[in-house]
């Protein structure tokens, strides 16, 4: 991606002049649908065809011809706004990099840095871009309004709003249930037969006290690591709905 292409090929729409209140009323003239808040791809896709079967010409003036108009008188607009983006992304956002939130200067083994990466990245997509706040401001409120707003779409737009109900699902499990989950050493009791050190007393490492005491700790983190792939393949899946 050259430079000049970064500065002068993208727009960035909040609303556009085919979806205005002049375009929906050209539309219902021609006895057009008015277009939905929201849709898959297959449903825009679908309602284009509608509009040209019903009038070619008025889907070219509501739906080509306005937002043609809107990207010429907007081209300052545009180029200032990605040259701003284009320096946040490369001092502010940074996000060409993953953040695992892990403690610096200590070892984190490949598994767990899969594990923060992929679920801090599912924090950035709430608190950053469905709040639309911004690096290096959050929200969290605002995220989970808007994921309850897409939630709300329902029949509407469906392949969005059970998308945006797992997102809410795996954000809420990342950031307020998975760590509240029980420790499994001082849950399955090894940390009170162990002692301060972590280590079983010698005279008791073989005896069915100890041995009971390690399937309970092994049975626990087996729970643990199984709901936390669980969570991990489930963002892949729902990744695939934001290509």
């Amino acid at each position: 991606m050259s430079i000049l292409r970064a500065i002068t090929g993208y727009r960035i729409r909040y609303t556009y002049w085919s979806h205005s209140k002049f375009s929906h009323y050209l539309q219902k003239l021609s006895g057009m649908a008015p277009s939905p808040k929201a849709a898959t791809m297959e449903e825009w896709a679908e309602i284009k065809r509608l509009k040209i079967a019903k009038s070619p010409l008025m889907f070219f003036v509501t739906d080509v011809l306005l937002d043609e108009l809107q990207n010429i008188a907007f081209f300052p607009i545009d180029v200032f706004r990605n040259i701003s983006y284009l320096l946040s992304n490369r001092i502010t956002n940074r996000t060409s990099i993953i953040d695992t939130k892990l403690p610096k200067y200590e070892y984190h083994s490949t598994d767990m840095r899969v594990l923060h990466g992929l679920c801090e990245l599912v924090v950035d997509l709430v608190e950053l871009e469905k709040s639309g706040s911004g690096s290096p401001y959050r929200s969290r409120e605002r995220g989970l309004e808007h994921l309850d707003w897409e939630i709300s779409l329902g029949d509407e737009s469906p392949i969005q709003s059970k998308n945006a109900e797992g997102i809410k699902e795996i954000y809420l499990w990342w950031t307020d249930t998975r760590p509240t989950r029980p420790d499994a050493y001082e849950v399955s009791g090894w940390n009170e037969h162990c002692g301060e050190d972590g280590l079983a007393p010698i005279a008791t490492r073989d005896n069915d006290k100890t041995r009971a005491i390690l399937k309970k700790l092994s049975d626990i983190e087996e729970k643990h690591n199984k709901e936390d792939v669980a969570m991990l393949i489930r963002i892949i899946e729902l990744m695939n709905f934001y290509n």
